[in-house]
């Protein structure tokens, strides 16, 4: 029971940054959260930030770094809360604030499990109290944590709540994701912010390498930063001197013809430090929980809008002994999908599917979701499957892009595309 008592209460100091960071970049978040109070944080510091935050606000002022600073040193509260660099950090950390609900249903959640805990740690108290009549004492703690669990509408939204997104829905309709970079893809797969993509195919057939030339196709149209985990990429300065490749379409290898430039060598330095960031924990640290987490950070500290983990295989997965393996992949999808809403990101996973059989004629049949091994929930948690597949006899360097599942129509459907690998220009053309 002590051991208990003495952990540290729950609570978020990541959503509470965002939240804050959040406000800073666009003020009017401030009313869809109105029914956020100060004594919902955590961290102190966070609280007397906030509550200057809506004392600004409530007197319609604008809510920026410059007049919060002011404000906290007429408290005499700046430095208490952390200082200028705080305030900095606060506003770097929140790229969006597309996410605001879900980080104040965070603090919000927790802020209602440390009450418990509060009322709960009372009661245990009053029961050794000899001079308290035990039973009124249990009976008015037991109302007040009643009234404390029914007091929080998190999870519950009223349509007038969302009224201006759904109205900005009606006017601009529907919109598809971004383009791939190949006209002929993007009538089947578009890229949207906050969902999950499963691509899968049969080793050496080309999922790393389109997935590559994808993110580059993105980075150079979007400006988008990301994230990679690619393991069976490495040395990571190999796996950077392809992507510097495909960005230029010229080989890097010595001896090529039509190589690189150094000119365009720097240029492209200089473009892969601003749009791609490499994962590369220790051993043990290669489990799902740990890859999350670093790209949490990236998010916030970065400002990335895309996660790669290459492969699934590669992961330590080893998983507690109550989980079937089914239900380790669903939890852990879940907490990717998750992860994507939660910071808008786009997350590609690639995942090898199981030993095929060949087909009479001596080829491998196109792999689906359904051939990866351990879950049918591969298709069902993901909102967009590709696999990437090709004759391997086929001198004419075709690729095949099986767009096999896409959750939203507006984003794309069904069906294949034609790709040619160039390997002068180490890029996939159509």
């Amino acid at each position: 029971m002590q051991k208990i008592l003495e952990k540290t209460p729950p609570h978020n100091l990541d959503s509470e940054m965002y939240v804050l960071g959040a406000i800073l970049l666009d003020n009017e978040v401030l009313e869809k959260i109105s029914h956020l109070k100060k004594e919902h944080f955590y961290k102190v510091a966070n609280q007397e930030i906030f509550k200057c935050m809506a004392d600004l606000h409530n007197k319609q002022r604008l809510v920026d770094i410059t007049l919060l600073r002011g404000e906290l040193k007429k408290r005499s509260l700046l430095e208490k809360v952390g200082g200028e660099l705080y305030l900095i950090e606060l506003e770097e950390c929140a790229p969006h604030s597309l996410a605001i609900e879900y980080h104040v249903g965070i603090i919000i959640t927790d802020h209602i499990k440390r009450k418990q805990i509060e009322i709960a740690t009372r009661i245990i108290q009053e029961a050794y109290n000899a001079n308290v009549d035990s039973k009124t004492s249990i009976e008015e703690l037991k109302t007040l944590l009643e009234s404390e669990n029914i007091s929080s509408d998190i999870g519950i939204i009223e349509p007038k709540s969302i009224e201006n997104e759904i109205d900005t829905l009606y006017k601009i309709g529907l919109q598809p994701g971004l383009s791939t970079g190949w006209i002929s893809l993007d009538q089947y797969y578009t890229i949207k912010e906050g969902q999950l993509t499963i691509i899968t195919g049969i080793p050496s057939h080309g999922k790393s390498q389109f997935n590559t030339n994808l993110l580059v196709n993105i980075a150079n149209r979007y400006h988008w930063k990301f994230a990679v985990f690619s393991p069976e990429n490495q040395p990571i300065q190999r796996h950077a001197a392809q992507i510097i490749s495909m960005c230029v379409g010229k080989p890097f290898s010595l001896g090529a013809n039509e190589r690189l430039t150094e000119g365009e060598f720097i240029y492209a330095k200089d473009w892969i430090q601003q749009h791609f960031v490499f994962l590369h924990p220790p051993d043990n640290e290669l489990t799902i929980d740990h890859i999350i987490n670093k790209a949490k950070i990236c998010a916030l500290k970065y400002g990335i809008k895309g996660l790669v983990i290459d492969p699934w295989n590669e992961i330590d997965h080893s998983r507690p002994a109550n989980l079937s393996e089914t239900e380790y992949i669903s939890l852990c999808l879940t907490k990717l999908r998750r992860l994507a809403r939660m910071y808008q990101l786009h997350i590609w996973l690639i995942a090898h599917p199981t030993k095929l059989m060949k087909r009479i004629d001596g080829t491998y049949p196109v792999p689906t979701p359904y051939d990866i091994s351990g879950s049918a929930h591969w298709r069902n948690k993901a909102d967009c499957c590709l696999c990437v597949w090709r004759d391997i006899e086929d001198e004419g360097k075709k690729v095949q892009i099986h767009i096999q599942k896409i959750r939203f129509r507006e984003v794309g459907k069904v069906g294949v595309v034609e790709l040619i690998y160039d390997q002068s220009k180490n890029r996939y053309i159509e």
